[in-house]
């Protein structure tokens, strides 16, 4: 029965390289799973950032936009108090 040896060396053979296939199959399945996991963190991270950036940056252009009202309504202050003054003096 020498002839069934090659077969049997042959079998064994790709039975190894079946089993190597698989430990890399299940390595390289594990390892997309740790990427998939790090790329959801950083994906919520982003996300949170961004929110935050753009809830600051309309906080802020909210808070310009009162000092530049609060200002002009100064300015306007000053000009109907200029106003009524030169007009509480008779130029008669």
């Amino acid at each position: 029965m020498a002839s069934t040896s090659p077969l049997g060396d042959e079998n064994r053979m790709l039975n190894s390289e079946i089993n190597r296939l698989e430990d890399l199959l299940a390595a390289t399945r594990a390892e997309r799973d740790e990427i998939g996991s790090k790329y959801m963190a950083v994906s919520d991270r982003v996300s949170w950032f961004s929110e935050n950036l753009i809830f600051s940056i309309r906080r802020r252009r909210i808070s310009i936009d009162f000092a530049k009202l609060s200002m002009f309504f100064g300015y306007f202050k000053i000009l109907i108090l200029s106003g009524k003054k030169q007009g509480s003096k008779k130029l008669y």
